[in-house]
């Protein structure tokens, strides 16, 4: 359902394997039935949240009477960010006990609870977080995560004592590494990139990170060597007021100033700048730049990994402090000389397809130029668990939905645009072009539009992915100019 519409309810029961009629059990008052878990000791856990995602319950169910019991109560004055990290210890001198994630204190950190939710200890802390709970190793007492520790850029794999003490690196390598550990918690498959280095997967020890084996090794592609992509260059930019923001630079040949394209997502749960091979392979932003034109990746206030009050600066007023952000990025490479102030575009899909067009109407004594992909462009038509997380609800923030809708800011949207859509989007539907579309008609606005009638919220179909990249390169080349 869209923002502010009622939500479908949500029961939980329980039935004998052997057949029988169900136990409904009572969850007491809640909008959404988060996570579903069985205990070994034969409990069942559930979570659950309340409408605007600022309160959250784990609950458990005692077999048999099936009696419930509150383990732990989680409030945020911004939003509480799910995971997946719950596990039940079986076996060793720490068996009963639960490991749990939590964002209480601005950043996720592991954390132990007794059997009946009390909290026993911290095995992480500090400003950086935990991606996720890699595996336990219940004879050892070690527990092994991801985490941003070295660098909010990389992720690294490491190991804590469950019952508390020094945490220890596992993967050496600078970069991004993506992992999976066998049962035995001996070895584990370590898939690891970085700008200048393509997907890696090895078999490596977890005790001193050796390599055992060789499964993959992406750099042995012979289009890795034909296409000779220069990774980009990683920068900083500060904000006014005195925030740090990571982006990536891929810089053409030649002496500048160049025309600068700006390649945005800008939304919340994603982080679009990081020491990984995916941003060396943007395919869009390397032909952009063989082209003549500067391209700035920047993640604004609002992306992930960077910790709760980053994250929630944007909550209840998106499209703003994110565009903020992005001109402070273009402002800095404008006083290095880099760019031309004239000649600067932007593109984005989805949310970077909204920040295109708020980048137009919030901005458009700088950004000159965008494409806009399957944008949302009100967030009253966009649904309910993920907007109201970000947003409130309509009916509790109505000035903010107003204020951070497309339509509402076209008194200054000047500039050139292309509007990109596939009819068959089930994702953000094209209903929030049309409306755009109206609103354009309607306010004497320019723009062209490209419809994709056979796709959905990303193309997929070769020919039509293929006509969309000639589509952009041409537009940035007819409305920026090359260098």
């Amino acid at each position: 359902p869209f923002a502010g519409a009622a939500n479908p309810k949500v029961r939980l029961a329980v039935i004998p394997r052997a057949g029988g009629e169900p136990t409904w059990l009572d969850l007491g008052e809640h909008e959404y039935l988060a996570r579903v878990k069985w205990l070994p000791d034969g409990r069942l856990l559930a979570q659950t949240q309340d409408r605007l995602q600022q309160d959250l319950r784990l609950l458990a169910f005692a077999r048999g009477e099936w009696s419930c019991r509150e383990l732990r109560r989680e409030t945020s004055e911004v939003w509480i960010n799910l995971h997946d990290v719950l596990h039940a210890v079986k076996e060793g001198e720490h068996a009963g006990e639960l490991i749990w994630a939590s964002e209480d204190t601005g950043f996720r950190h592991l954390l132990v609870l007794d059997a009946e939710g009390k909290e026993l200890r911290r095995l992480t802390e500090g400003e950086w977080q935990v991606d996720a709970l890699e595996g336990v190793d219940e004879q050892r007492g070690l527990v092994y995560f991801s985490a941003t520790r070295a660098s909010a850029l990389q992720r690294h794999l490491y190991a804590v004592p469950l019952a508390g003490g020094e945490i220890r690196q596992v993967t050496q390598q600078a970069g991004y590494h993506s992992v999976r550990l066998d049962h035995a918690c001996e070895r584990f498959a370590d898939l690891h990139q970085s700008l200048e280095r393509p997907p890696r997967l090895s078999l490596r020890s977890l005790s001193d990170d050796a390599e055992q084996a060789l499964l993959f090794d992406g750099s042995e592609d012979p289009r890795v060597e034909e296409l000779a992509l220069e990774p980009p260059e990683l920068l900083e930019v500060t904000t006014d007021e005195g925030v740090t923001l990571h982006g990536a630079l891929y810089r053409p040949a030649g002496e500048g100033p160049f025309p600068l394209v700006v390649s945005v997502y800008g939304g919340p749960h994603a982080q679009r700048v990081v020491d990984a091979w995916s941003l060396s392979v943007d395919l869009r932003a390397q032909l952009l730049r063989r082209r003549g034109f500067c391209v700035l990746r920047l993640d604004n206030r609002g992306s992930a990994r960077r910790g709760l009050a980053f994250e929630g600066a944007i909550r209840e007023d998106m499209g703003n402090l994110e565009v903020r952000d992005q001109v402070a990025g273009v402002n800095h490479l404008v006083e290095q000389g880099l760019v031309d102030p004239a000649r600067v575009g932007i593109y984005g899909w989805s949310y970077g397809g909204y920040m295109s067009l708020m980048a137009l109407a919030r901005a458009p004594e700088t950004f000159k130029a965008a494409v806009s992909g399957a944008p949302v462009t009100h967030w009253d038509g966009y649904d309910t668990h993920y907007t109201e997380r970000y947003m409130s609800t309509p009916q509790l923030n109505p000035e903010g939905y107003e204020r951070s809708s497309v339509m509402a800011n076209l008194e200054r949207f000047e500039g050139a645009l292309l509007l990109v859509h596939g009819l068959i989007d089930e994702n953000v539907h094209f209903r929030h072009s049309a409306r755009l579309i109206n609103a354009l008609n309607r306010a004497r606005k320019r723009y062209e539009l490209l419809l994709f009638p056979d796709e959905r919220h990303m193309p997929r179909g070769q020919a039509d992915r293929v006509y969309l990249e000639q589509r952009i390169a041409e537009f940035f080349s007819r409305e920026l100019g090359s260098a």
